[in-house]
């Protein structure tokens, strides 16, 4: 037909529908990211300073973790009661033990059945365990020795040959092996029984479970207490031992330190 254009219209391409809206997408993503760490932005720069922010955090941070000393009903309750009483009125003797013997450094050793070997080991210890040893004019160190009546001879003869004139306030204390036995038996015959040990009441074994009984056949005097075998090698002061002790809580019974050997 005459004046009829001879143009067509081409088909539309879908792809590029799919394109222009990606690209769109992706523009309002970053323009998204954009507006967002700008806010971050003006909000530690202006709402607040970073010196403000740190220590809330850490006020924050304190308040969570500080115990509450809340006393529950029940508490208050027992602190009313004969046995809060005796409770408190323990406390109070205990830190006033404390005080009084803080001074006083105890170390207990088991010289039991003394033999060549024994006497061997006992002069490389305490040789080394003198050479390094330092104490305060103020405090006493005080050593305790499970033996029979050889070894205590040994240990006096020992002492007077070597360790006659010691720079430091020096207290020795024997305690008899059978008749110390005699007391901790009892106490430990139900570990003994665990552990598949029958023992006679007398039976001096039971020394090997001694550092579990301390507290109860020690004197009263006696507020801290180390146990120490006699095959040892000290390359420091033996006082340093005594450090270990802040780290007890006010329940704490004992602490025992780690045993390389296998048979433990």
């Amino acid at each position: 037909m005459a004046g009829q254009s001879n143009a067509r219209r081409l088909p539309r391409n879908p792809a590029n529908g799919l394109i222009s809206q990606f690209l769109s997408n992706k523009l309002m993503q970053v323009l998204l990211i954009i507006c967002i760490l700008s806010a971050v932005f003006l909000f530690y720069n202006f709402a607040t300073t970073k010196q403000d922010f740190t220590v809330k955090s850490r006020e924050l941070y304190k308040a969570e973790n500080q115990p509450i000393n809340v006393k529950s009903d029940r508490e208050e309750q027992i602190a009313g009661t004969f046995e809060g009483k005796q409770a408190k009125a323990a406390k109070t003797e205990s830190e006033k033990h404390a005080r009084e013997y803080e001074n006083d450094y105890h170390v207990l050793f088991i010289f039991s059945k003394m033999n060549p070997s024994m006497k061997g080991k006992f002069n490389t210890a305490f040789g080394s365990l003198f050479e390094h040893a330092r104490f305060d004019d103020k405090e006493t160190f005080h050593m305790h020795f499970v033996c029979e009546a050889d070894g205590r001879e040994f240990i006096e003869d020992y002492f007077k040959e070597h360790i006659s004139h010691p720079s430091f306030s020096l207290k020795v204390h024997f305690h008899d092996t059978k008749k110390l036995a005699r007391e901790v038996n009892p106490k430990v015959k139900g570990l003994q029984a665990i552990l598949g040990n029958d023992h006679d009441y007398f039976s001096d074994t039971a020394i090997f479970y001694l550092s579990l009984a301390l507290h109860t056949v020690m004197p009263e005097s006696v507020h801290r207490m180390v146990q120490l075998d006699v095959d040892l090698k000290f390359k420091t002061n033996i006082r340093d031992i005594w450090s270990e002790f802040k780290y007890f809580k006010k329940e704490t019974l004992i602490g025992i330190a780690n045993e390389n050997q296998p048979v433990y």
